[in-house]
């Protein structure tokens, strides 16, 4: 009778020890899928918190995304075209929503920067999508950047920089398949 109950114990404790893997195994499965949602949620919502603050840009500085074909150069605001953005009285109409888009447009590259090295969102996804636009935004602003740490004395999007740096030389990642 011993020997039953002994049994019965052992089967019962690797019933729940298979059923606790099983129970991690489908957390983790649900939680990969909502980093993966996440990230999607964030490449679809990309125009809606971006494209605003690109046409105030680009109202002002016409073609500043394109490439100049002849030289094969990134276009860029300039140190001092940053310098007059952001030092701007506000009586400056233009160059004063000029600063306050692009520090909003600053704002959301970081908030996807953070939430790309906290691996809230799924990395796959957000360098598959993402990564050309956020290196080609950096190139752009990156005199706004300097201008404003200039200013303030500190380096404002530390996330949204550092990001770019590793996406520079970053090898693509591939995630494992989990189903």
């Amino acid at each position: 009778m011993e020997i039953i109950s002994i049994c019965i114990l052992a089967v019962g404790a690797i019933g729940t020890l298979i059923a606790a893997f099983l129970v991690y195994r489908t957390l983790k499965s649900n939680h990969d899928w909502q980093r993966r949602e996440y990230a999607l949620n964030i490449v679809r919502d990309w125009n809606i918190n971006t494209s605003a603050h690109w046409q105030a840009l680009e109202r002002v500085f016409p073609h500043l995304r394109d490439v100049d074909r002849t030289g094969g150069i990134v276009t860029e605001l300039t140190k001092q075209q940053a310098k007059e953005i952001y030092t701007c009285d506000p009586d400056d109409k233009m160059n004063w929503d000029l600063r306050y888009h692009v520090i909003e447009l600053l704002n959301y590259l970081e908030f996807v920067s953070m939430v790309y090295i906290q691996k809230v969102a799924d990395k796959e996804i957000i360098e598959t999508c993402l990564k050309d636009a956020m290196i080609k935004y950096y190139d752009i602003l990156k005199n706004v950047i300097d201008v404003v740490e200039t200013c303030e004395g500190y380096l404002p999007w530390t996330p949204y920089s550092t990001l770019v740096g590793k996406l520079r030389s970053a090898s693509p990642i591939i995630r494992k398949p989990t189903a």
